[in-house]
């Protein structure tokens, strides 16, 4: 009985580390917003909804958001395929610009994946603060 209950223990304690140290090893959630743009570039990877458009372009890595929602904020949640980095970048459209955009530095030869959201709050600060019901993540790889 003691062997079984020191062997429970031993392997609770593996689930916990490994549990512990995922969390720990996942990336700080980079938040960015978009400043106005007359037009989009061309997509390598493309994520449409009615209330907008997200799109990648790998050359140079720049996102580009479309807010068709009218008053309020719409983002695009990116991520890195090896999960070394993701980020959440908003944008609302102005009397100026109904598209937005954003220039990140990604490594060469990964893989990104966006999937377009509406912010259902002002501050749109955390995933839990975008709807991203009906976008399903694209992806494709940086430049």
């Amino acid at each position: 009985m003691k062997l079984t209950r020191m062997t429970f223990t031993a392997a609770t304690a593996a689930v916990l580390m490994l549990g512990t140290s995922t969390q720990a090893n996942a990336a700080t959630l980079e938040l960015d917003t978009m400043t106005g743009v007359s037009s989009m570039a061309s997509c390598q990877a493309f994520s449409s909804h009615p209330a907008g458009d997200a799109c990648y372009h790998a050359y140079g890595d720049y996102f580009y958001l479309r807010d068709q929602s009218g008053p309020g904020k719409v983002a695009v949640h990116w991520k890195l395929g090896d999960d070394s980095r993701r980020g959440l970048i908003r944008w609302a459209a102005n009397d100026q610009f109904v598209i937005g955009v954003m220039n990140k530095n990604l490594p060469e030869g990964k893989q990104v994946g966006i999937r377009f959201g509406v912010c259902m709050t002002s501050s749109c600060d955390t995933l839990a603060e975008v709807n991203f019901e009906g976008s399903t993540w694209r992806w494709a790889s940086t430049g």
